[in-house]
């Protein structure tokens, strides 16, 4: 049977497929430039970018928000007139998201450290997570600039993003647990030190993300300057809108787990990864991911 999960691959792997024809169709045009006797069309650039990003997460009960991040690009450009050209580099990006919701409330299997099985439940208040991911960001777009000193130009692309150094960090403004005992039909909201009660201003482990290749349609817009020495600075603003689920496989736990051999120690995990407990069952917390980041990027051409 043809799934969704194999819909989502054969998608991916004709983006990838693109990127690369396109890449190696850059790169031919480039080295034919360079062959030829006249004053070479292609330019180098470098800059760095202010990013705002966010996963964007369906079917969620999580409230997702920008977080600030930064990075460098380095590109190759190809002009196909004096007012078009082809765009490509590579660029290392550090970005980071953040997932918040008011309450939340899990029930999931445990063991306590004397290995008698229970039901671990609990509820989080102000539970936040940030997400934090760094990402190899291959862009490949097309770019219109009108001619003269000071002049506009729009570029528009796609890109890939490449992960990597993927955490998430999670918090609660309270975390109030008890313990289900189904041998002894007994619930159990105490003793602290064995995970029952309320803990205040709980900070969680830190957890590894499990994020496949974002694909982005890319858009920008800016102004650029001119230089007598034929080299030209630009500033601009864009927007990377994720076309593809990036979130990976799921986990067995929720947002929030208990640690038998640690009982006051609770391990979380995040939220694109992690299982909706809420009603005792192993459905998918996030149904899909993406990845939306706008920001302003600097760059500085100039020719080989």
């Amino acid at each position: 049977m043809y799934t969704l999960h194999s819909m989502t691959n054969s998608t991916t792997r004709i983006y990838q497929s693109i990127i690369i024809v396109a890449l190696l169709f850059l790169g031919s045009i480039t080295t034919q430039a360079q062959s030829d006797n006249k004053q070479s069309d292609v330019r180098l650039s470098v800059g760095p970018q202010l990013n705002f990003a966010k996963l964007n997460l369906e079917s969620s009960q999580f409230n997702s928000s920008f977080k600030q991040g930064g990075g460098f690009t380095a590109g190759i450009s190809m002009a196909l007139n004096e007012n078009w050209s082809l765009h490509s580099g590579a660029g290392l990006n550090f970005y980071k998201g953040e997932s918040s919701i008011n309450t939340y409330s899990g029930i999931e299997p445990a063991t306590d450290i004397s290995g008698e099985d229970f039901e671990f439940r609990y509820t989080a208040n102000g539970y936040v997570e940030e997400q934090s991911f760094t990402a190899l960001s291959v862009p490949l777009a097309i770019q219109y600039e009108t001619k003269g000193v000071l002049g506009f130009y729009a570029k528009l692309g796609l890109e890939a993003n490449l992960f990597f150094s993927e955490e998430s960090q999670s918090s609660a403004n309270s975390l109030t647990t008890t313990g289900f005992f189904p041998r002894f039909n007994a619930v159990l909201d105490s003793p602290r030190f064995a995970g029952f009660g309320t803990y205040d201003n709980q900070n969680f482990n830190t957890s590894d993300l499990d994020l496949k290749t974002s694909y982005n349609a890319t858009t920008e817009i800016g102004i650029k300057q001119m230089y007598t020495s034929g080299n030209a600075f630009y500033v601009g603003v864009y927007y990377k809108y994720g076309i593809n689920d990036i979130s990976g496989d799921s986990n067995s736990n929720g947002p929030v787990s208990f640690d038998s051999q640690n009982p006051t120690d609770f391990r979380s995990t995040s939220v694109i990864n992690a299982v909706d407990t809420t009603q005792s069952n192993s459905e998918r917390l996030t149904s899909e991911a993406r990845l939306h980041v706008f920001g302003v990027a600097l760059r500085f051409e100039f020719s080989l």
